[in-house]
């Protein structure tokens, strides 16, 4: 039976099966068509190919919000259409959840795997798989601290001996900064700019450098006028685009703190540094703040398969296939 190693996330999902990867967006897509007995619906870069082409009659969903499942259906398209891309056929599929989902989320992952064709599934917690798969020794006896900071979540904590010392799940991640960017473009620029525009732009221009803020090069933001819907520009105050995303670097560094205050004296003591992964991790300046608040070194993660799409993915593949990591599966 075929291992397929799968990670659900809030921006996009990661596949590996016979050790090939995929990614696509984690979007879908309906779009209404009037000669249709019902209404079409797509999945991942099809849905963004078919709102291009029927963009008034396309409405845009997102399966995953926050690191879990939010639509049933448009998530099993998404599998649907991953699966059969790749050939895959009643598989068992190790999966990545948040490490503080419900029982009832963790259900509905797996009800929504089996429902594109799973055998048996079992979840794997996001932190867990991402320390494996930077080859951190999580089954010895030194603590090793690790966050996951994805586009709907982020997720630091402290791992020892196959299990957590303290472990926290913010609800927050990349796409609330990109929400940001899109408030303070719509009320002090009148723009009306896309996610995906946002996402561009805080990824480009973005930072917590101090020396940043200096910088007195133009900062333009394209967009349709809020009024007349027509493409326009405005350009951004360095300063107060800070501003705008701050509440959010804030809630961060909050848990970070939080996470840290779970752990015992001599287990708080043991820790050194911390391996930062995921897509708002690359933000500029956030690594050094995280750094100041909390005292420690911050190393960047890197996948021990340079071919692997993100840390995740690739400890997930490592815990499928060694027989070291075997116990942490348990497949229903």
């Amino acid at each position: 039976m075929k291992t397929v190693c799968l990670d659900i996330g809030t921006k996009y999902t990661r596949l590996c099966a016979d050790g090939k990867y995929s990614v696509m967006p984690t979007v879908a897509s309906v779009t209404v068509d009037k000669d249709a007995d019902h209404p079409l619906l797509t999945a991942g870069s099809d849905a963004l190919s078919l709102l291009q082409r029927v963009p008034g009659g396309t409405t845009l969903l997102q399966p995953v919000r926050c690191g879990v499942i939010a639509d049933t259906p448009s998530a099993e398209e998404l599998l649907d259409m991953m699966f059969a891309e790749m050939g895959i056929r009643s598989p068992r599929v190790v999966a990545a959840v948040p490490c503080e989902a419900s029982d009832g989320e963790k259900q509905t992952f797996i009800d929504v795997i089996r429902a594109a064709g799973a055998v048996e599934v079992a979840l794997i917690e996001a932190p867990v798989a991402a320390a494996v798969g930077c080859g951190f020794d999580i089954d010895g006896v030194n603590p090793i601290a690790i966050a996951d900071l994805g586009g709907g979540i982020c997720e630091p904590a402290v791992i020892r001996s196959l299990g957590y010392l303290s472990a926290l799940t913010l609800r927050i991640g990349g796409q609330d900064f990109d929400l940001a960017v899109q408030r303070y473009a719509a009320d002090s620029l009148g723009l009306d700019i896309s996610e995906e525009d946002a996402e561009t732009f805080r990824l480009e221009h973005i930072s917590l450098d101090p020396e940043r803020l200096e910088d007195e090069t133009p900062l333009t933001i394209r967009g349709n006028d809020l009024i007349f819907r027509l493409p326009n520009r405005a350009e951004a105050d360095r300063t107060e685009l800070l501003r705008a995303v701050f509440p959010a670097v804030a809630a961060i560094g909050r848990a970070f703190d939080a996470m840290l205050d779970g752990l015992q004296d001599e287990e708080r003591a043991a820790v050194k540094e911390i391996c930062l992964v995921g897509g708002l991790a690359e933000m500029e300046g956030l690594g050094d703040y995280i750094g100041e608040k909390t005292g420690l070194k911050v190393i960047r993660g890197e996948t021990i398969d340079s071919a692997a799409p993100s840390p995740v993915v690739c400890g997930l593949r490592e815990i499928a296939e060694l027989n070291r990591w075997r116990k942490l599966l348990e497949f229903v």
